[in-house]
């Protein structure tokens, strides 16, 4: 750059070799060494303008794609991450909630259900109940050590037991509890005896006192998703939702309660119309669904207030005559009991006289948990077993043994539940969670590959088999957290129904 040319300025060959994209001494205009013209050297002019204008642009450029990355890292991805969050707090809550049959609550001291939960519109026969009851009261008597939280099988149910100081609690499942229902349980125990800390310790059979305890067993099983519901329209609760989803969902619901003769509805009707009728993905109608019910605008409806159980003198008489039969009940003490009992249904009433009748105490053996012939008995020794049992499950893993390393990340998610060790819960949570996701895709894959093979061997009906499998596939990897899976579940589904037509 020069006063006597201020426009021009002059590159060398290298110089040029990067605008033009030539290497050194590659282009050349003739360059023999003219009079001043610099014994070879290439040089050429460009307007000082234009340079800058390429800055300015190149600039431009770079801002543009920083900002994009910023915003898909600022603003984006955090909330596609609360997105898929939020997805995978509410569908294992409702799977859970749809996974809770029974819940029981035996005080240690005497034997007795205090408590006892139905969910679902079956009625239970006494004998099943009374059966429970047996299991889950014996449970441990020959035991020198127990692990904090047991399941065992009875029937085709499965019952999960974990015992606090004073009180022995059951959950009666339809299958196998996740490690977040394991959790919970705990979580119930401590919660449940905080409430009643001051009653627990003298209870005298005072069976009025744990009336109200229905609100913790839906605050932490979150019970109430699988009731029916009802709507309450308040237009200032309506002005105020954020979700924008929200109110497609609430239209629906109106919709199913106009097109019934009953006044409610349950949440999974809801989630199948709304998904259907709104073309949203299940993601977004779930998350319009908790913000409805988080606002107090679908309201859930204890069962015993749809078809309120009714009392006959008969039946009276025959609960005092029960009573009568058990020892050391005064006749006050009878007719309160008989006054509590006929508030009850059915099922609360058996599972009380039940246990009353056995009155035998509960004694829980010491809390150890075993890991082969590794006993853990406090939280340092649980920890190294913990770490042990991921190495074991990430050797697995190089084997490519996936349902073995699963299975080892699980009991070692169980010790960590057993003995509160949180960061490495969640930790063991989130690792399950990815190798499931990654195995579910590779399912996924070699379904949709086969589904192929037989569409182009004219195997319309395979082909549609192992499409709708692959859709079932994806729908789990939805359940999982990855919310843009519902795009895969419509179209394989699609391609499912497309082949079907064709066999």
């Amino acid at each position: 750059y020069t006063a006597t040319n201020p426009g021009v300025y002059n590159y060398s060959e290298i110089e040029l070799s990067f605008y033009y994209g030539s290497s050194p001494g590659a282009p050349s205009n003739g360059g023999g060494g003219g009079g001043g013209g610099g014994g070879g050297t290439k040089t050429t002019g460009i307007p000082f303008e234009t340079l800058m204008l390429y800055i300015i642009l190149i600039t431009a450029a770079v801002g543009v794609v920083g900002a994009i990355v910023g915003v898909q890292k600022g603003v984006i991805a955090p909330k596609k991450r609360e997105k898929d969050r939020i997805l995978r707090e509410v569908t294992t809550i409702f799977d859970d909630a749809i996974n809770l049959e029974h819940i029981l609550v035996i005080y240690k001291g005497t034997g007795t259900c205090v408590f006892f939960k139905s969910y679902g519109m079956e009625e239970i026969e006494p004998d099943l109940i009374s059966g429970f009851l047996s299991a889950v009261s014996s449970f441990g008597k020959e035991m020198d050590s127990q692990e904090a939280l047991n399941q065992i099988q009875y029937g085709d149910k499965t019952l999960l037991l974990a015992d606090g100081k004073f009180i022995r609690v059951a959950l009666v499942l339809d299958k196998e509890a996740s490690i977040i229902l394991r959790q919970h349980l705990k979580e119930f125990i401590d919660k449940f005896e905080k409430k009643y800390a001051n009653a627990l310790p003298d209870w005298r059979g005072q069976l009025a006192l744990f009336r109200d305890a229905g609100p913790i067993v839906d605050n932490i099983f979150h019970t109430s998703i699988i009731l029916p519901h009802e709507v309450v329209y308040d237009i200032t609760k309506v002005k105020v939702l954020k979700n924008p989803h929200s109110k497609d969902v609430l239209r629906i619901a109106n919709t199913l309660i106009a097109t019934s003769e009953r006044k409610f509805f349950f949440i999974a009707t809801l989630l199948v119309e709304a998904t259907d009728k709104t073309g949203k993905d299940k993601a977004e109608v779930f998350m319009g669904i908790k913000e409805l019910r988080d606002n107090n605008i679908l309201i859930p409806i204890e069962i015993s207030a749809i078809e309120k159980p009714s009392i006959t003198q008969q039946e009276l008489n025959l609960i005092r005559q029960q009573l009568k039969d058990l020892p050391n009940l005064s006749e006050e003490e009878i007719q309160q009991l008989v006054n509590n009992l006929a508030q009850m249904n059915p099922a609360e009433r058996e599972a009380y006289l039940a246990s009353r009748k056995k009155q035998a105490e509960i004694i829980t053996a010491p809390i150890r948990s075993k890991a082969g012939t590794i006993v853990i008995d406090n939280a340092k020794s649980a920890k190294k077993e913990v770490n042990k049992l991921k190495k074991l499950a990430r050797s697995a893993m190089k084997r490519k043994n996936i349902e073995k390393s699963i299975e080892i990340y699980q009991n070692a998610a169980v010790i960590a539940t057993n003995w509160d060790l949180t960061k490495e819960f969640e930790e063991l949570e989130d690792t399950i969670r990815i190798i499931r996701i990654e195995d579910f895709r590779g399912k996924m894959k070699v379904l949709e590959s086969e589904a192929k093979v037989a569409a182009k061997g004219e195997d319309y009906a395979e082909a549609a088999q192992k499409y709708r499998l692959a859709s079932q596939v994806a729908s789990e990897i939805f359940k999982l957290g990855i919310t843009e899976m519902t795009k895969e579940v419509k179209r394989l589904t699609n391609k499912s129904k497309e082949f079907e037509k064709l066999s």
